[in-house]
């Protein structure tokens, strides 16, 4: 994940600053870390990415960074039809 500017980009992906909503992590409990962030678009569209052993320090200034350009919420409630589409990995 990289910040810029006028964007986001995620791996290949690229969203523009104004395209986005707000953004969540998720905290696995059991494995005591964060594991996903999940990322919702203006058109309500969630998009979710696990996040694989993130060093500590540069991922909290990672998101530090990304709450100037958008807002971070405390939970995200989950629609079913979005637990459905996880779970059979769409």
């Amino acid at each position: 994940m990289r910040i810029w500017k006028k964007a986001l980009q995620i791996g290949k992906t690229v969203y523009a600053w104004d395209s986005l909503r707000w953004f969540v992590l998720e905290y696995h409990t059991k494995k005591e870390k964060v594991q996903n962030i999940v990322i919702l678009e203006q058109n309500n569209t969630p998009r979710i990415y696990t996040i694989k052993s993130p060093d500590s320090k540069s991922f909290q200034s990672f998101i530090n960074e990304l709450v100037e350009y958008i807002p971070m919420l405390e939970k995200y409630d989950q629609s079913t039809f979005d637990k459905f589409i996880r779970k059979i990995k769409l």
